[in-house]
């Protein structure tokens, strides 16, 4: 092709340009006025894409590649999806499957590894039978202190998850035997005064080490996820644990042998943590294995700030109103008929509400107070039964009674670019862990929103596991902001 050709061919898309500018422009000058206030193109930042994966079944976590949008807003909603976004995913090689009830046993493949630059000793034996031989071989060099992982760790688990989601999902487990990284420590850690992690590729890190490990008489097709558990045995050493939704497709990293490409499985990374007790690891370890399968919503809903949700700081402890909501971590699990809507128009003279830690029956067991589109008020009741008596901190949740929180949905960033909590916790007298008791009356929880609980003679109801409320609305309430 000649550059004549190409100067000419240029000059006339120019002048289609101008010509087609100047026949449109009121069209242009009025669309740019109806979105005058609106950014229209722009990046998505690694937590605006991951979001939008989420909202369609999936994640995305590179931080290096994100999508240019037309963004027009929507106010009334902003956590519809990403328009385009499945195409986006899909250009690399990421098929969003739909995402649902999260039921049926969940079935764990448990690597346990050490690292190069240890010794072959593990806090925890794989089972009773390898526990016995270790305390019976005349050594306590290498002595499990902390237990074994079957009856101290998954057992124990097991029993948590089924009540929390009122037996509609189980856990079942393998336990490798203890394998050796390539690497040492520094190569998988990130030390931290408040607690370890795997950061900056990391945690892809062990997760690709300790599976090449794995010997072939395990096929990874039989697993929903694995859990790759680290050893160790010094007391002034804690990891955090972390975990999420991996997909096989997120490159040779997160690949499983034999697995499919574009396969979820859940991914979970711990250390031992001799520190801690027995109850605290395997609360914490159910905080992880939750992140394995939420499928919707915000990872920590209150930004750890809730002691009565596992999701949040309650390890171990039941998950709350909150995740089981249906288009939340926990759909399900919790019927849409156990949450009861409470508007002035609507509001009586009182509302009986059964403890949320029971199996779903007739009668409700949260109710749900709107104020605007994505504001509302959930308030639950909470005792310290089935898991809900075990939190390793405060010997159980820390209080009994009426629940309030407080969820703004997708509130986005402070000033300082952290993440703003989904969820507050409102708290009698202002102190988050204590709930509302029988007989607190003209309670304010925001809003213009009070309630009193009434007391059993009010009631009429003696059941200790029957809370009945009466929601009062100011003025004031559903007010726009």
């Amino acid at each position: 092709m000649s550059p004549l050709f190409v100067k000419r061919s240029i000059n006339i898309l120019l002048l289609l340009v101008l010509v087609t500018t100047t026949m449109w422009s009121p069209f242009f000058e009025d669309g740019a006025q109806r979105v005058a206030s609106q950014k229209l193109v722009r990046q998505l930042d690694v937590f605006e894409t991951d979001a939008a994966a989420h909202a369609i079944g999936t994640e995305w976590h590179n931080a290096e590649d994100t999508p240019l949008v037309v963004d027009f807003g929507n106010p009334t909603a902003p956590g519809e999806p990403v328009a385009g976004m499945s195409q986006w995913l899909e250009t690399r090689g990421i098929k969003p499957q739909p995402r649902g009830t999260v039921s049926g046993e969940q079935k764990f493949l448990i690597i346990r590894v050490y690292f190069n630059d240890y010794s072959a000793v593990a806090c925890y034996a794989k089972d009773a039978a390898e526990e016995a031989v270790l305390l019976s071989d005349g050594s306590s060099s290498n002595d499990p202190d902390c237990g074994n992982i079957e009856e101290d760790l998954m057992i124990p688990q097991n029993t948590l998850w089924k009540n929390t989601s009122y037996n509609k999902i189980s856990f079942a487990w393998d336990i490798t035997d203890l394998y050796q990284l390539p690497s040492n420590r520094s190569t998988y850690i990130d030390d931290y005064d408040d607690g370890d992690l795997s950061e900056d590729g990391k945690f892809s890190r062990v997760l690709e080490d300790a599976v090449d490990l794995v010997p072939g008489s395990y096929d990874f097709n039989d697993y929903d996820g694995i859990l790759v558990f680290m050893a160790e045995t010094d007391v002034n050493e804690f990891h955090r644990g972390q975990a999420t939704l991996c997909n096989t497709s997120w490159g040779a990293k997160y690949r499983l042998p034999g697995v499919d490409n574009n396969t979820d499985y859940g991914c979970v990374i711990m250390s031992e943590n001799p520190n801690q007790t027995a109850v605290a690891t395997y609360g914490r370890m159910g905080h992880e294995l939750g992140h394995a399968f939420q499928q919707d919503g915000p990872a920590h809903p209150s930004n750890y700030q809730n002691d009565f949700e596992l999701m949040d700081a309650n390890y171990p402890g039941q998950t709350g109103a909150f995740e089981k909501q249906h288009d939340q971590a926990f759909p399900g699990w919790l019927p849409k008929a156990s949450y009861i809507e409470v508007t002035s128009k609507n509001a009586s003279d009182r509302i009986c509400i059964r403890v949320l830690e029971q199996t779903p029956d007739a009668r409700p067991q949260v109710l749900k107070i709107p104020i605007t589109g994505s504001r509302y008020y959930l308030i639950s009741a909470r005792i310290q039964i089935l898991g809900d008596e075990l939190n390793a901190k405060h010997g159980g949740i820390p209080d009994e009674g009426i629940l309030v929180e407080r969820v703004t949905e997708s509130p986005g960033k402070d000033a300082d670019d952290n993440e703003l909590p989904w969820v507050t916790v409102i708290g009698e007298g202002g102190d988050r862990k204590n709930l509302f008791e029988k007989g607190d009356t003209n309670a304010s929880i925001g809003d213009d929103v009070f309630i009193d609980v009434l007391t059993d003679a009010q009631s009429g109801i003696t059941d200790p596991e029957i809370y009945c409320v009466r929601v009062r609305f100011g003025a004031a309430v559903n007010e726009p902001d």
